[in-house]
């Protein structure tokens, strides 16, 4: 039963059926009373897509299997690593000072407005993607200096106090571990399951320290709406934070539906803002007069509704469906271009699952934290062969 799960998540189609069936669970669990019903509108959507999901699944693993190989380094990682520190430093100077440092001791502190405009973005999708190689490498070699490396490259996210891109490096990492089993023991099961319980607790407690500055959790079970049902369940309370961003989207996308029906058909804005990274669609909006348009969420303080939201803001019920086949189109286009032969396939392929996992969350073509790595198991190569002499490849 464990391999065929194993082998379920190995296709980046199964894991978008995987993905959302397991949101939809914890959305039943029924925690918040600010949450409406789901609509069979949204439900026969479901439906329908988990079968095309399954049918595309099936014709991929047949003509574009994802495989997995061992690697051997390629370039200088201590130096790369030592580049990026370099450049976060220069951030930091940029900034006044560490983000968990002022965000632990400064209340007034926002660490959205961390990093230098241009430079941030491009270091930090770099230095995800890197964590994901350096994790590759290390399975590969089991050479403790990369062990070394990666420790190094997982600290920065918690020293710029972004819990978001420390759980997608982590995802990405999972997804090269699971590639590369062929069956998962009962002893490794548990400790995945253990390390994701204490990583989601710490994700609460981080939480509550950026919302309210300390570990109390009164005022996040407020917002989020927590129940009795909760409340009195015994559970520790951290966790109302893993409940409300892992189901809130599908919330927020059914309350779209219910009371933010489209105007007219926005081609346009669809094509600019749903199917472009968001650092090209920031500067093309402008000139087009294209937006996203206001939604109607649950509550302010929770604003995604899945990789379908705005889309259905946009075109209404087309344009839902028409996501769903972006984004088919998409991973069989990357899937394609992504050759075995190189060095960086696994990780590619480990960061396009992180991609459909996250589209649960937000359209992740948009947000460039994640679409934008898929970009360097492509260019990297390249570049590395324009200035890394041979010898150093080894």
């Amino acid at each position: 039963m464990r391999n065929i799960a194993l082998k379920f998540l190995k296709n980046p189609f199964c894991l978008y059926v995987f993905s959302f069936s397991f949101v939809l669970c914890v959305f039943h669990l029924g925690w918040s009373e600010i949450y409406p019903p789901l609509g069979a509108g949204l439900i026969v959507f479901f439906v329908i897509t988990f079968l095309l999901a399954l049918y595309i699944g099936a014709f991929t693993d047949r003509y574009l299997p994802v495989k997995y190989s061992e690697i051997t380094v390629s370039g200088r990682p201590y130096r790369t690593v030592f580049i990026l520190y370099l450049l976060y430093v220069l951030e930091f100077i940029y900034t006044g000072g560490i983000p968990i440092l002022l965000a632990l001791k400064t209340a007034t502190y926002d660490y959205q407005e961390f990093g230098i405009p241009t430079l941030h973005p491009i270091i930090a999708t770099f230095g995800s993607f890197y964590t994901v190689y350096i994790f590759h490498l290390f399975l590969s070699t089991r050479e403790k200096k990369y062990l070394t490396i990666l420790l190094l490259l997982l600290a920065i996210p918690v020293l710029i106090f972004n819990r978001g891109m420390l759980l997608i490096n982590l995802t990405s990492m999972l997804f090269i571990y699971l590639l590369s089993v062929k069956r998962i023991k009962l002893k490794v099961l548990m400790f995945l399951l253990i390390s994701s319980l204490v990583i989601l607790y710490l994700f609460g407690v981080l939480g509550n320290y950026r919302l309210a500055k300390s570990p109390d959790n009164e005022y996040f079970l407020e917002i989020s709406g927590a129940n009795d049902k909760f409340l009195n369940s015994g559970i520790p309370k951290e966790y109302m934070w893993s409940y409300i961003y892992v189901s809130s989207p599908i919330a927020n996308l059914q309350n779209n539906i219910n009371n933010n029906p489209p105007v007219n058909f926005k081609v346009l804005d669809f094509l600019i803002m749903e199917l472009l990274p968001d650092f090209i669609s920031k500067r093309i909006s402008p000139l087009a007069g294209a937006e996203r348009p206001e939604p109607r969420n649950i509550s302010h303080n929770f604003i995604v509704g899945t990789v379908f939201c705005s889309s259905y803001n946009l075109l209404g019920w087309p344009g839902i469906y028409l996501m769903f086949f972006a984004i088919t189109f998409f991973v069989l286009f990357y899937l394609g271009l992504l050759r075995k032969s190189n060095p960086y396939y696994v990780t590619g392929v480990s960061i396009l699952m992180t991609f459909m996992v996250y589209n649960t969350f937000d359209n992740m073509i948009y947000f460039s934290g994640i679409s934008f790595q898929l970009v360097y198991p492509l260019v990297w190569p390249v570049f590395q062969k324009f200035t890394i002499k041979p010898k150093a490849i080894r």
